[in-house]
């Protein structure tokens, strides 16, 4: 077991690029945790460097920095790998990362944590993992309120942590002070592929999600679709345009082997910061138009029955996951159904939080909340095996989970939706939306079309073909 010493230097940089220094970082292991939609609840932004080891598992084969062995148990070994770090609280300041274990879990990796199997997701059609998590003793930290970046060195001796620290200045300084030289511009092409359903097999898959809903296996299913397209982009150039174009709470970027990740989510699925989680479901969703329209689409949502109560499952789905791991009596509705405007489309979203029970072990936290109610359905389990059944390709990193776990146990997990995998120059991503008995095929078609906007704009690909 480590006990880490982390120690903390701080800057204030007025205009200080964040993306710019990111992308100056020489390192292949960094990873960006960015806030660029800031508020009170998220204005810090977090980027990992020079990990001191990983944890990359597929299937039942596990990947360290020094072995690759296969075991069954290896959700065990990670939640003992976690363990085995730990580091103080540092009370005097407010960064709420100084150390810890970031990464992600693909949707497919909802099977090592759900009491059921579901067969098909043992497929292995695809060479993404499963999870995988870097361990970071050093990190950047820039709160966006105060322009501060903190630069956090930690190790389990004290002279150790002293000189990672004077390293992280150095790279800061490299990384900082660089000449940013104009950079030729390339020319870049993208096209579109299609989808893994056509407009019509779409419809018919919506068609027996109601025979579902209407035979009781479930209330409300999240059936999504795979667009998938070529470009000559860079994956960062590309995510760099999605976060410009929707800024968001909960972006992502990072590579692992031949992929790379680039996530642009709204949504959070757990928070802890000491005893206290938090939960933010989105669920019901219109476009955004005119100033006009958008009037009337918000008064549209509000008062749409079929919006609130799929919201109203959804906020019941997630506060009896809550309850799980909860102190009994402490979960509770903070906000409830506040509409809240994105780029292309707007959402009602709400507020949950509760008190953690004592000794619950992080991962336990989050695999009690994973996958999101609002990315599956009610009931989810049933409605997951409805959904396995349906979608003829996997997920991926879609409606997956990136986040961190900090070595003082406190963690931050997103739900990754706006999202898009890149690997050697193929681009795909997911659109999806939340199908009740009364929904209509043609509607719900449209609103994943407009859930992909974002995406599409960044790649510079138009989504007419696909309209109908």
């Amino acid at each position: 077991f480590f006990t880490k010493k982390p120690l903390v230097a701080s800057i204030v940089l007025e205009d200080f690029d964040l993306k710019t220094f990111f992308e100056n970082l020489k390192d292949k292991g960094k990873m960006l945790f960015e806030s660029s939609k800031v508020d009170e609840k998220n204005r810090f932004s977090f980027i990992g460097i020079h990990p001191e080891d990983f944890f990359h598992v597929k299937g039942d084969t596990v990947f360290t920095k020094s072995h690759e062995r296969v075991s069954s148990s290896h959700l065990n070994e990670l939640k003992k790998e976690i363990s085995s770090r730990t580091s103080p609280v540092l009370e005097s300041l407010e960064i709420p990362l100084t150390g810890g274990a970031l990464g992600f879990f693909s949707y497919e990796a909802s099977r090592f944590f759900s009491p059921i199997k579901f067969p098909s997701l043992l497929r292995d059609e695809s060479s993404f993992f499963d999870y995988a998590f870097w361990f970071y003793d050093e990190l950047f930290v820039f709160n966006h309120t105060t322009k501060s970046l903190y630069l956090c060195a930690s190790h389990e001796f004290y002279e150790e942590a002293k000189v990672k620290l004077k390293s992280l200045k150095k790279d800061f300084s490299s990384a900082f002070f660089i000449s940013n030289q104009v950079k030729e511009e390339k020319k870049i092409s993208s096209h579109l592929n299609g989808s893994n359903f056509d407009y019509k097999s779409y419809l018919e898959a919506i068609e027996k999600c109601r025979d579902y809903i209407e035979s009781g296996h479930s209330y409300q299913i999240n059936l999504s679709q795979e667009i998938s397209c070529e470009s000559t982009d860079s994956p960062w150039n590309i995510y760099k345009k999605l976060i410009s174009i929707n800024p968001v709470s909960y972006g992502a970027y990072f590579s692992i082997g031949d992929f790379h990740v680039i996530c642009g989510s709204p949504e959070l699925l757990v928070h802890k910061c000491g005893k206290k989680l938090l939960t933010r479901p989105i669920a019901g969703t219109r476009r955004r138009g005119t100033i006009e329209e958008n009037s009337l689409f918000e008064k549209e949502l509000k008062e749409d029955k079929k919006e609130r109560a799929e919201h109203a499952m959804l906020v019941d789905l997630m506060r009896n996951d809550l309850g799980k791991i909860s102190k009994k009596g402490t979960v509770k509705i903070d906000t409830y159904a506040e509409v809240v405007h994105y780029t292309h489309v707007m959402h009602l979203e709400s507020d949950l939080s509760s008190e953690v029970e004592e000794e619950t072990h992080p991962i336990d936290i989050f695999g009690a909340l994973f996958p999101g109610g609002t990315v599956t359905g009610v009931p989810k389990l049933r409605t997951m095996e409805i959904i396995e059944e349906l979608e003829p390709t996997e997920r991926n990193i879609y409606t997956g989970s990136v986040g961190y776990i900090s070595y003082t146990g406190d963690l931050e997990f997103n739900i990754v939706i706006r999202s898009l995998l890149f690997k050697d120059n193929h681009v795909s991503f997911h659109v999806g939306g939340g199908l009740t008995y009364d929904c209509i095929g043609k509607q719900e078609y449209k609103e994943t079309m407009n859930k992909g906007k974002s995406q599409l704009s960044a790649l510079g690909v138009h989504s007419h073909e696909m309209l109908r």
